[in-house]
């Protein structure tokens, strides 16, 4: 993480030792990550239409991956977090009558 840094590093004894023990390697790693950036920063940009083909091929290649477990496991374990401060909160009880009460009428 400290190669991402643009703040450098002063170790000491009282450092974590994870970075003791790989402190001496962070000035090549930043070096890695700058010429890294470099590459990309030097590509030539895409158009829109080009990203927009892009990722419409890659949904199309991934479009049988979709995982309906695991999503809705997602979803319960952010039900089961936030269920009280959701159902208590003025503006979701708001917008669920409001909703219930479009589909009625």
């Amino acid at each position: 993480m400290d190669s991402f840094s643009l703040v450098e590093q002063h170790l000491d004894k009282h450092s974590p030792t994870n970075k003791l023990l790989y402190g001496k390697d962070i000035p090549r790693y930043k070096q890695e990550v700058k010429s890294y950036y470099k590459l990309v920063r030097d590509q030539p940009s895409i158009s829109s239409q080009e990203l927009k083909i892009f990722l419409q091929g890659e949904s199309k290649k991934h479009r049988n991956e979709f995982n309906e477990s695991v999503a809705l496991r997602e979803l319960c374990k952010y039900m089961l977090r936030y269920f009280q401060q959701v159902f208590a909160s003025k503006a979701f009880i708001c917008q669920f009558k409001r909703v219930i009460f479009s589909e009625i009428l």
